[in-house]
């Protein structure tokens, strides 16, 4: 196993999304039940947002894979400086949502 961890199926800024609010707003009930003493839920609560820092670390410096909006006609110049700032899933709903 590789030590850079190679996501294909969601964009790393994505991922670690969901891993940051996990992080914040899971409770991990299962964990403490199956790990006990073992694991502290505050342990994973760190572990996730470390991995969601990679994550965005990793995104930060890989080419953006969205959609070039620079050239749209049908975009005001404000939004086409808004949406490179969005994160992918959240470049993805205003763009599906506004066609």
């Amino acid at each position: 196993m590789s030590a850079i961890m190679e996501l294909r199926s969601m964009p790393k800024e994505t991922a670690a999304e969901v891993l940051q609010f996990l992080a914040e707003h899971e409770e991990f009930r299962a964990v403490a039940e199956a790990v006990g003493e073992d694991l502290a839920v505050d342990e994973v609560r760190v572990l996730l947002k470390e991995l969601a820092f990679e994550l965005r670390r990793q995104a930060a410096t890989s080419p953006r894979a969205g959609v070039d909006v620079s050239n749209s006609s049908y975009l005001s110049n404000p939004a086409t400086q808004i949406i490179p700032c969005l994160s992918p899933m959240e470049e993805r709903t205003l763009l599906a949502a506004f066609g």
